[in-house]
Formats: C-alpha cells, sequence, structure tokens
C-alpha cells in the first residue's frame, strides 16, 4: 500500500500535468488573438471576418460590445 506522501506527491504531480493542458490554450488563444488584431490593423482581415475568426477559436465570449454614440 503506497504511503500518503507517495499518493500526495502523485496527485500533485497529476494535478500539475492537468493544469498544463489549459495553460497552454490559453497561450495558443492569447496569440491568435495578437495576431488577428494586427492582421486587422493592417487592413490584411475585415472586421467580420476577424469576429467569425475569434468565434472559432473559442474567443467569442470575450468580445464586448459598446454602443458608438
Amino acid at each position: 500500500m503506497p504511503n500518503s506522501t507517495t499518493t500526495s506527491s502523485a496527485f500533485y504531480d497529476f494535478t500539475g500535468r492537468q493544469l498544463r493542458v489549459p495553460f497552454l490554450r490559453a497561450a495558443i488563444i492569447k496569440n491568435e488573438i495578437a495576431a488577428t488584431a494586427i492582421g486587422l490593423k493592417a487592413g490584411l482581415i475585415d472586421p467580420e471576418n476577424t469576429i467569425a475568426h475569434l468565434v472559432e477559436i473559442g474567443a467569442g465570449g470575450l468580445l464586448t460590445w459598446e454602443s458608438s454614440q
């Protein structure tokens, strides 16, 4: 039977590996947003395609709409 130190250490290792996945996904999304913003600013992508791409990569929920009035 494993002692509690080994079990606890294994749990911490497992949890650390599980947290790495969303950390890497967030980094990829961050870079996608930055690249999309650069493309939009340079005129390489139109606003509609920018929004569609952000929704496609899962960042659509981060968009906020403000009234321009």
